[in-house]
């Protein structure tokens, strides 16, 4: 009788022990995921306000190069460095604004695979 009331007390001690650790995971992990999920909704919407201003500045410099082109040949050598600048503005830009959305790609991926591994 003994050998099965002390089976019986370690089958009780380990049911306990496996939830008190289910119980501590719960209260460490939630915590944890709720940060994750607020910094990474903060993260894109920090990209978002980078990218609309790329999108704004990009916009702009296309205004400044079609008016530049509009002026015509008198200012042709001027002209020629403000478009080549103007162009690397732009490049530049498109570079920053494919840099964002691959980061915006990423924490959508990483926020995916959080969310399909619960």
């Amino acid at each position: 009788m003994a050998p099965k009331l002390k089976e019986a007390a370690e089958g009780v001690v380990q049911n306990v022990l496996l939830t008190a650790i289910a119980r501590l995971t719960m209260a460490i992990g939630v915590p944890v995921m709720l940060a994750a999920g607020a910094w990474a909704v903060n993260e894109i919407q920090g990209h978002d306000r980078r990218l609309g201003r790329v999108e704004t500045e990009k916009a702009e410099l296309i205004r400044r190069l079609a008016e530049v082109e509009r002026r015509g040949s008198e200012e042709s050598a001027r002209q020629a460095a403000r478009f080549a600048t103007i162009e690397a503005a732009l490049a530049g830009l498109s570079a920053q604004q494919a840099a964002t959305l691959r980061s915006v790609e990423r924490i959508e991926r990483y926020l995916d695979q959080r969310s399909g591994a619960r």
